[in-house]
């Protein structure tokens, strides 16, 4: 995919946004607590895939890709808090056609993949854990970004909700808040400063730098 710059930043845009990239850097705090379920979230680029990194013209996995695994093969132990969610990009074999032109309808499908499966492990979990908290993790590169915003969004507007599709009950598990994010060049908003990550453990997302 070429590189198409969408808009010239002034250096008073480029100031406001290194000093927001700042303020979520600064955010920081200790790790996760105890007896909390973290869902790892994965949203790779545009034509990548990482059971066939080929697909997107080069033949080796995104970061994206790397991560998910990495965690995965981590948290393959019995009684692991932790869960990973990988999802290959728009234009890859099952999204919508079109979609590494035209992302939007299949990145709102892939947040809506990803926060229902955040739910049902996290449900999961609980049953098991009684008394425990829920969190997420998230990483993306590229148009995996638009998903990933998306996806932060769901769980700030409305918190974590699961559904069981047997009796139909749904169950609210609180707010729901993103622990760690690294967005890739495209949520970033300017192409000079290509991607930013923060860590914060605010109660609710509201009024965090990390939102």
């Amino acid at each position: 995919m070429s590189t198409q710059i969408a808009q010239i930043q002034t250096a008073a845009q480029v100031s406001a946004i290194q000093a927001q990239a700042n303020a979520i850097a600064a955010s920081a705090t200790s790790a996760v607590a105890p007896n909390t379920f973290v869902f790892f979230a994965a949203f790779d680029g545009t034509n990548n895939i990482k059971t066939n990194p080929a697909f997107s013209g080069d033949p080796q996995s995104t970061a994206v890709g790397e991560l998910s695994d990495q965690v995965a093969a981590s948290s393959n132990v019995p009684g692991s808090n932790v869960r990973a969610g990988y999802y290959p990009g728009v234009g890859t074999p099952g999204t919508a056609f079109g979609s590494s032109i035209s992302p939007t309808k299949q990145a709102i499908a892939t947040a809506q993949q990803a926060y229902n499966e955040f739910a049902a492990a996290a449900a999961a979990w609980l049953q098991a854990n009684p008394g425990g908290s829920v969190t997420s993790m998230l990483t993306s590169f590229s148009r995996g970004s638009v998903a990933a915003a998306i996806f932060s969004q769901m769980l700030y507007e409305n918190g974590l909700v699961y559904t069981d599709p047997i009796s139909g009950t749904s169950t609210w598990y609180g707010q729901g808040r993103l622990a760690c994010g690294r967005f890739g060049d495209i949520a970033s908003g300017y192409r000079r400063h290509r991607e930013f990550s923060f860590c914060t453990q605010c109660p609710e997302l509201d009024g965090c730098p990390g939102r």
